[in-house]
């Protein structure tokens, strides 16, 4: 009778089983903790950030969207990409003070 569940995170966890869900779930989670920290020093951080708790709060209401479902997906890019510059740069600020 009933062909998905009634939220995003219960149809991943149905469709892709338990190892699909625990590795969605946990990038959504890493990315956004290492985003969060990276905010204080860098507010760019917070124009990734929003998109992806929006996303997040509305799939525990609805189903993936097949228009937005990919724009998740290019801000979880931008934001490790942002990630990786970001630590590149205070890489080197961190080696002049040791210097």
């Amino acid at each position: 009778v009933f062909d998905t569940a009634h939220n995003e995170f219960l149809n991943y966890l149905v469709t892709t089983g338990i190892l699909g869900f625990v590795s969605y779930v946990t990038l959504l989670i890493s990315i956004l903790i290492r985003s969060a920290k990276r905010c204080s020093k860098e507010s760019a951080f917070i124009i990734v950030i929003i998109p992806i708790i929006s996303y997040c709060a509305q799939s525990i209401f609805n189903l993936a969207t097949p228009i937005i479902t990919p724009f998740l997906f290019v801000f979880l890019g931008i934001a490790e990409g942002m990630i990786r510059c970001f630590d590149e740069e205070h890489k080197e600020e961190k080696i002049e003070e040791i210097i």
